[in-house]
């Protein structure tokens, strides 16, 4: 049934808090908008080449790495249950078991225990210049431009030091390595990939989607080799 414009207005005149967002609307959703928060920064830091990042952690593209994420996810909330991990929020004190916090972004270098903390806005200081997804895209952005690809054995580093490569997808993995992130919902895990390993995580890339291709083309015409189901 519709109802009519003109008595909807008067039940919105009367009961004003049926116009109200909804708990599970996006726009209130902390979860959400969070979730979008997110994909901002990452889209702030690495502009076109998060959207090509992103194929390297598609479990239909690049299976390994997809189980890579997953499980270092699983392992980020199992340390933060265990009070393993710092957390900088270059604001005020986070509680990570306060229901008020759980509409953060996390970014968490993957092995440490360092953890940035993103909020909605800034607590101290509301009228800051930036905004903290502005903020935290910027520091983000700042490590790309100064340590991707740095060779610190050149000044006597041993290795150790948080810069090398930690994707390990070939023997032929290097030391000198850039940031790579992808995202888990709320969660933002960062990797540091060389050039061995993400041409190995391209050519998985490349065979799987030629591979989906092929089986697409062959349920959109109905036609499978003999023997093969």
């Amino acid at each position: 049934m519709t109802l009519d414009p003109q008595r909807r207005h008067q039940l919105l005149k009367k009961f004003p808090a049926l116009s109200n967002v909804r708990p599970m609307d996006p726009r209130a959703n902390t979860q959400v908008r969070a979730i979008e928060r997110a994909q901002q920064i990452m889209s702030k830091t690495w502009l076109n080449l998060a959207m090509g990042d992103g194929v390297f952690f598609d479990p239909a593209r690049v299976p390994p790495l997809a189980r890579r994420a997953d499980a270092d996810a699983a392992e980020f909330h199992r340390r933060a249950a265990k009070g393993r991990l710092r957390y900088n929020t270059w604001d005020t004190d986070y509680d990570p078991d306060d229901p008020a916090e759980q509409g953060v972004v996390r970014i968490w270098a993957v092995g440490t225990d360092h953890v940035d903390i993103v909020r909605d806005r800034w607590h101290d200081a509301p009228t800051r210049r930036l905004s903290t997804v502005s903020f935290s895209a910027g520091s983000l952005a700042h490590k790309v431009d100064t340590l991707d690809y740095w060779d610190c054995r050149r000044y006597g580093c041993e290795g150790n030091c948080g810069l090398e490569c930690n994707i390990q997808l070939t023997p032929a993995c290097d030391t000198t390595a850039r940031l790579l992130a992808t995202d888990r919902g709320t969660l933002i895990l960062l990797y540091r990939c060389c050039w061995s390993c993400e041409e190995v995580a391209g050519k998985i890339a490349a065979e799987t989607y030629k591979t989906n291709v092929q089986i697409a083309h062959l349920e959109a015409v109905e036609v499978w080799p003999p023997g093969s189901l």
